[in-house]
């Protein structure tokens, strides 16, 4: 499962994600072994929940949308929305610190 977790933040972090945008999730353990990993920020939420199993589930509730989905380890494409949702994340908690 911690595998699972790290191969996903890593995919999360390619190219589409340089260095500078790259804000850490909260992590959480879930009851069974599991992990979830969640961004929040304003209006947009992401949360990515890694069962023991090795399913992956993502929630985003976003201005783009809200999606509920699951997605095969290494085999499901993650979309772009939750890129994007992760990006106005980030984008926001930096301009907030930044207006400290």
């Amino acid at each position: 499962m911690r595998d699972i977790a790290v191969a996903f933040l890593a995919s999360l972090w390619s190219a589409d994600m340089p260095l500078p945008n790259r804000l850490l999730p909260q992590a959480f353990q879930l009851p069974g072994g599991g992990m979830q990993l969640e961004w929040h920020a304003g209006s947009d939420h992401v949360e990515v929940s890694i069962e023991a199993s090795g399913v992956v589930g993502l929630y985003i509730d976003s201005t783009s949308g809200s999606f509920d989905l699951e997605v095969v380890p290494n085999g499901s494409p993650i979309p772009r929305v939750l890129f994007e949702t992760i990006q106005r994340i980030t984008t926001a908690a930096r301009d907030a610190h930044a207006a400290r």
